[in-house]
């Protein structure tokens, strides 16, 4: 699992997340008319309480293994930005030394 999408969101209140997900699945939906369609992705969503900024080095850390609580798995194809996951080195380095 190495690409994915981020979608910039806020929420009514002081704090603003960002949702990062991966696509299970590509939807168009065609309309009458000529040149009428949109596509949809439906994601699987990580909640965001799980993800920690690591501002120091640019990166974001999150756990593979969370899901966003409400089910809520489309969006506009136009509304993702592809994002691209790999492991966190440290996290390796932090199992082998707890061995």
């Amino acid at each position: 699992m190495n690409s994915g999408v981020c979608v910039k969101g806020s929420t009514y209140n002081e704090s603003e997340y960002d949702y990062y997900g991966i696509v299970e699945e590509i939807l168009q939906l065609q309309y009458l008319g000529q040149d009428n369609h949109i596509f949809l992705f439906k994601c699987h969503w990580f909640d965001p309480n799980s993800i920690q900024n690591d501002a120091t080095h640019g990166i974001l850390e999150l756990k593979h293994k969370s899901k966003l609580n409400t089910y809520e798995p489309f969006i506009l194809a136009i509304q993702a930005q592809q994002v691209y996951y790999t492991s966190y080195p440290s996290s390796r380095n932090k199992e082998q030394n707890d061995c």
